[in-house]
């Protein structure tokens, strides 16, 4: 009715209530078409639980790949806080929002993967993000199951599995990435979000694929289709 103010204030308080079934109806509704070029609007949008994703369009923007990647991880065990509180889910341990095993990764809200993968794709030019991590993986002929042959092949081809002076191979820690813009296509993110202190897939393979059927179960993980 023209006072946008109110319109935002209004519609921040539906998607608290009931985020999913809000943000699909509003974003479907051409009640809202002057305001979806709105920062505030925008903003609203990216999230079904009230997460900030600003400080990682800033990182982005400005290519600070490695505070992105950690700011990355903190939104994402955010994310899952929120939802669960939302719930009144009570965590088992003490990790809980601070890694993500999986049991949590699929709480992470569909709308709040997307958006950060979305970013991530944006500010690199399609170079990184999970989806195309996810594609990589599948091109190998990944599954849910586990092979070693094709976890090998995934992590060589996106720099996260690499050879010593000897010529031995090894796994990079997620905290020991390559943070420069050269490095291959779907280097980043890492693993933060699984957890800092890791032998990288040996540990967390598993959950980096229940991240990526996640997206495929979320609709949002075909970037081809994006």
């Amino acid at each position: 009715m023209g006072d946008s103010k109110l319109a935002l204030e209004n519609l921040k308080e539906a998607i608290i209530l009931n985020p999913e079934n809000s943000q699909k109806e509003i974003i479907n509704s051409p009640n809202f078409d002057s305001l979806k070029n709105d920062e505030r609007f925008i903003a609203l949008m990216e999230s079904s639980v009230g997460v900030d994703y600003s400080n990682l369009k800033k990182l982005l923007a400005e290519n600070k790949w490695k505070q992105a990647d950690t700011e990355t991880a903190k939104l994402m065990c955010l994310a899952v806080t929120n939802h669960d509180k939302r719930f009144n889910i009570i965590p088992k341990d003490a990790r809980a929002y601070t890694e993500l095993n999986n049991e949590r990764i699929v709480r992470i809200p569909s709308r709040d993967l997307n958006t950060i993968d979305k970013l991530w794709l944006n500010y690199s030019e399609g170079k990184f993000g999970f989806s195309v991590q996810k594609e990589i993986y599948q091109s190998f002929g990944g599954t849910k199951e586990f092979n070693g042959a094709i976890r090998d092949k995934f992590g060589e081809s996106i720099g996260w599995r690499i050879r010593d002076k000897e010529g031995n191979y090894f796994w990079r820690k997620s905290d020991d990435c390559n943070y420069c813009f050269v490095k291959p296509r779907g280097h980043l993110p890492s693993c933060l979000w699984a957890g800092i202190n890791d032998d990288w897939f040996e540990n967390r393979r598993d959950r980096l694929i229940t991240l990526f059927y996640h997206f495929e179960a979320s609709s949002v993980g075909n970037i081809s289709k994006q």
